[in-house]
């Protein structure tokens, strides 16, 4: 039978009493139609889908039934709900996982700490940068977030190295570090970046503008503000000791011309 026929009588239209019945204990699913309020902004469609799925579980209890609500629009917005707690968890695991691999890689507690800290400063300075441009939390920002994290590294995991194998005081070995690595962090990772970030600028779908060109350019931004500015103060106040084993010889003394020769002993007066 079909059981749309029994809102007729609902609308005052009278049934014929011979009509077949449904047998309510051979129904196994059945559905039945609501309406929201007009939706206009993305916050009215977030709301409505937290309130459908609230009223499903209220029911649920109440009619020891199980009722799923369903929309076309709650397949999109669904990932919005508790998108907050989402990128907080997978940006504290991406996180854990830089902290494991750095340490093991560098050998050292310490620089690990410094890493992590340039990452946290770009992480930082992305959700400000989304939030003065207006950029949603949804699932692509999300991977953004995550991505963001992993390519920090490159801005500070070269400086810390080359830190730690240099020689001298805390100053003199940040600023060697610098010397040594900071062109090659400038050239090979920011302006390679910077570039290929440039080209989306120019891509005519929005999606590409600002959850791409507008996060990868403050990306390239923050890392370089943070890998080449930060963290060789950082370095120079906190860094790990010297892991260079090379010893210079005490043999040997710079000429007036700039070239070694073998140190003489004093001559001694008779």
């Amino acid at each position: 039978p079909d059981l749309s026929l029994g809102g007729l009588e609902l609308r005052g239209r009278v049934l014929p009493v011979d009509m077949p019945r449904a047998d309510l204990a051979a129904v196994e699913a059945a559905r039945f139609m609501s309406y929201h309020a007009p939706l206009r902004s993305q916050s009215d469609f977030i709301s409505a889908l937290e309130y459908a799925y609230q009223l499903a579980d209220d029911l649920s209890q109440n009619l020891d039934l199980e009722i799923v609500p369903y929309s076309v629009f709650y397949v999109f917005f669904e990932q919005y709900v508790g998108i907050e707690l989402a990128a907080m968890r997978v940006s504290v695991l991406a996180l854990g996982a830089v902290a494991i691999i750095v340490t093991g890689l560098l050998g050292s507690l310490t620089s690990a700490l410094l890493v992590l800290a340039t990452a946290v400063g770009v992480e930082l300075s992305l959700v400000g940068a989304m939030g003065v441009w207006g950029i949603k939390l949804n699932a692509l920002s999300t991977v953004n977030l995550v991505a963001a994290i992993g390519i920090s590294v490159e801005f500070s995991v070269h400086v810390v190295h080359a830190f730690a194998q240099a020689r001298g005081t805390r100053q003199e070995r940040a600023l060697e570090a610098l010397r040594g690595v900071g062109a090659a962090v400038v050239s090979g990772i920011a302006v390679t970046k910077l570039l290929g970030v440039c080209v989306l600028g120019m891509a005519h779908s929005r999606i590409f503008v600002v959850y791409y060109f507008r996060m990868y350019l403050t990306l390239v931004a923050a890392g370089c503000f943070y890998g080449l500015l930060v963290l060789p103060v950082l370095l120079s106040i906190f860094g790990p000791p010297t892991t260079s084993t090379h010893k210079p010889s005490s043999a040997a003394t710079i000429g007036n011309d700039g070239a070694h020769s073998p140190s003489q002993p004093e001559p001694s007066v008779a």
